[in-house]
This record gives structure tokens, C-alpha cells and sequence, in this order.
């Protein structure tokens, strides 16, 4: 609990730090569009609130009682968010804003220093359109976030998808998986949303439901109630879990035991078999890559995969999409058909979502590994931090097999 009570203060202190570089950033550029003293009191004075609030919010919130839930705190913590959410796009866009700009400015010296020579009116117009390039953003972010945040709110859709198999055992054959990922149940995902997540999946019919990590953002005794619509999640062939790192965050040990309290056959550096017909359906869950900065096992395929008998299909659930790296230990032992993962969101909003696929390898969707496995990554069920969802819908994913 040290080690994650640690882990937690370094990385508030971290993200306020980030904060306060874009919270000067921002300032900066905003406080140029006027000489009004009264103006750029209020510019700072606001991004002061703003880095209050984004401090303070987070640690009023972790504790373990579920008073924590009150309307009060609730209403703290959506300005937070909210907050968080016009700032990240209004940082990104003044910053993309602004490499346009310099861009255009170096071609215009380009053509000075070629003897093209802007009029008096061009310049006008360039100090005008400098200008107001901070209010156009501060608008256009004020639209993205409002829209965002409703987008955020809605139930999420179910994406279908189908993943093409060679030599599929034929009563495998069409088989449907519901994941369910990244839902952050906590903070300002609350047990109504949760309740539509349930009813929206059950929807599918699935034969197999998987669930694969970042499910609360709290403590056990915090969340009970909220998760609780959880064990209404029934399958054929059953429920499926592994966890991600937001569990580890927040007792990950008494997380698993939750969920084995809500039905679902937890996999954590384990595997279990499924029969289907004549078919046997290896499932292997991981623990999360970041468990060992908190003191706990990382994720260990070659331990999960102890004592794995002879199958048909091998399932890979490990939340993070570079768990294709441990598939890839397994190749000669247990090769992977299909690795379920999460954690990217798909960026969760633009314009931080152009940056994903710099970051991942796999960021959304499904992708083929290699000439075996397929990897699909999730767009997330729900939302983390700011309630914004602005043109990254949240998802219910149904994967289905097909023979080819």
C-alpha cells in the first residue's frame, strides 16, 4: 500500500507540474491578446483556480469511504474534469495554432529575403490575425468540450467486428465475444452509467464476455455499489477478467477479489479452458505492465500458461496493447489467436488522439501481429480524467469468429 499510495503523490505532483508548464504556456499567449491590466489579472488568476482545483479534487477524492460520493464532491470533481478536459484542447490547439504561424511567418521571410515585399495592408492583417488566433481558440475549444462532454455521456455503441481465422475449429465458428473495457467507474462515471453499459452488452447475446481492465477509478469499499451492476453480466460460455492499472492504483488485491464476488473468472497471470462442442477455447489474462512500479508481479505469460493443455483458440486478455510482446514469448508454446486489449482509449478526444498512433503500435481496433495473431484494441467503455469523448466514441465491442 506504500509503494501505491507513493506512486500515486509522484504522480499528482508530475501532472500538476505538466499542468503548470501549459497552465504558463497558455497564459502567456492569452494575456498578449489585450494590454488591459484587468484583463491578465484575470487570465492568471484563472489558471491559478484551474491548477488549485486539478491538485486538490484528486486527493479530496482518495480516500476509502464512500462519503467520498457525496453531490459535493461530485460537483468538484466535474468542474475539475471539465475544466481539464477546454484545457487540454485549448493547449493543443494554440500550440498547433502556433506552428502554423511560425510557419507562414518563416515563409514570409523566405520571400523578404527574395525580394518580395509584403504591403502595409499584409502586415495589418497579420498583427490582426495574430491577434485573435488566442480568442478563436479559446471559442473553438469552449464548442469541442460542450460537444465532447455530451458524447462522453451517451451509452456507448456496440462496434462489431469480425476476425477472420484460418482453420478455425468449426464450432468455434462464429462465436461472439463482448469486451468491455476501460470503463473508470468512479469520480464522475457513476452506477446509472454502469447500469446502461449492463444492459447495452446483455443486448449482444454473447457467447463469452471479456473484461479487460481499468474498470474503477477507487477504493473497494468507495465503488461497491457503483460496480455492483457488474454481476448481472452473464454468458454462455461465462465472464471473463483481467485487470489493468488503474487497478493497481487502487488495491488491486482487493479489486480481484471483488470481481470473483461479481462472477467473473479472474485471470491474473492465469489461464482457464472452455469447452465449446467439440472445441477448447484457451484463455489466458495478465497482470498489468505497470503492477511492478507499485511492488506487484508484472505480467508473465509463461507463468500464466503452466499446465495449459492442448486447445483449439488461444484468447490473450492483457490491457495494454504491448502485450503483444508476451504473446510473442508464447509463439512456440502456446501461439495467440487473438489478444484482447485496452488502455489507449483511441486517444478519448481530438486533438490529443492525433498523437496515439506516435505512441502505439496498435492504438485502435484490429490489427494483424503476424501471420497468427490478431490484436484488437479497444476505444474504452468509458472516460478517464475529463468527461470528453469529442470525435473518439466510447464502445461496446462484439468480436466475432469467422472460419476462412
Amino acid at each position: 500500500m506504500q509503494n501505491q499510495e507513493l506512486s500515486w503523490l509522484l504522480f499528482r505532483v508530475m501532472m500538476t507540474a505538466v499542468l503548470g508548464a501549459g497552465a504558463y504556456y497558455i497564459g502567456k499567449r492569452l494575456s498578449a491578446f489585450s494590454d488591459l491590466p484587468s484583463y491578465r489579472w484575470s487570465v492568471w488568476l484563472a489558471l491559478a483556480g484551474f491548477l488549485a482545483i486539478q491538485f486538490a479534487a484528486p486527493m479530496l477524492y482518495r480516500q476509502n469511504d464512500p462519503s467520498v460520493l457525496s453531490t459535493r464532491t461530485q460537483y468538484l470533481l466535474w468542474t475539475a474534469y471539465g475544466a481539464l478536459g477546454f484545457f487540454a484542447i485549448l493547449a493543443i490547439s494554440l500550440l498547433l495554432f502556433d506552428i502554423v504561424w511560425l510557419g507562414l511567418h518563416g515563409y514570409a521571410r523566405v520571400r523578404e529575403a527574395l525580394g518580395f515585399v509584403d504591403t502595409p495592408a499584409d502586415q495589418n492583417r497579420r498583427g490582426f490575425l495574430a491577434a485573435m488566433i488566442p480568442m478563436a481558440a479559446v471559442g473553438g475549444s469552449a464548442l469541442a468540450s460542450s460537444v465532447g462532454v455530451t458524447q462522453a455521456r451517451l451509452t456507448p455503441k456496440v462496434r462489431e467486428t469480425q476476425v477472420p481465422v484460418a482453420g478455425l475449429h468449426p464450432d468455434l465458428d462464429g462465436l461472439t465475444i463482448a469486451q468491455i473495457s476501460d470503463l473508470h467507474v468512479g469520480q464522475t462515471i457513476n452506477k446509472a452509467f454502469v447500469e446502461q453499459v449492463v444492459e447495452a452488452t446483455l443486448g449482444t447475446k454473447p457467447d463469452l464476455i471479456a473484461l479487460t481492465g481499468d474498470f474503477v477509478d477507487g477504493f473497494v469499499p468507495v465503488l461497491k455499489e457503483w460496480t455492483s451492476p457488474l454481476s448481472r453480466l452473464q454468458a454462455p460460455l461465462g465472464v471473463v477478467y483481467s485487470p489493468g492499472n488503474h487497478e493497481c492504483y487502487w488495491g488491486l488485491e482487493e479489486w480481484l477479489g471483488e470481481f470473483r464476488n461479481l462472477g467473473a473468472n479472474v485471470l491474473h497471470n492465469q489461464h482457464t479452458v472452455i469447452s465449446r462442442g467439440g472445441a477448447r477455447l484457451l484463455v489466458t489474462g495478465l497482470a498489468d505492465h505497470q503492477a511492478p512500479r507499485m511492488g506487484m508481479p508484472g505480467p508473465d505469460i509463461l507463468k500464466a500458461l503452466e499446465g495449459a493443455p492442448a486447445h483449439d483458440f488461444h484468447l490473450l486478455l492483457t490491457h495494454q496493447p504491448k502485450g503483444y510482446q508476451e504473446a510473442d514469448r508464447a509463439r512456440d508454446l502456446h501461439p495467440v489467436h487473438l489478444q484482447l486489449s485496452g488502455h489507449t482509449h483511441a486517444g478519448q478526444f481530438y486533438p490529443v488522439a492525433f498523437f496515439h498512433p506516435l505512441i502505439h503500435r496498435y492504438w485502435r481496433g484490429l490489427n494483424r501481429h503476424d501471420e497468427r495473431t490478431w490484436v484488437y484494441v479497444h476505444s474504452g467503455t468509458g472516460y478517464w480524467g475529463p468527461p470528453n469523448r469529442f470525435g473518439v466514441p466510447s464502445e461496446i465491442a462484439l468480436l466475432r469468429l469467422k472460419k476462412v
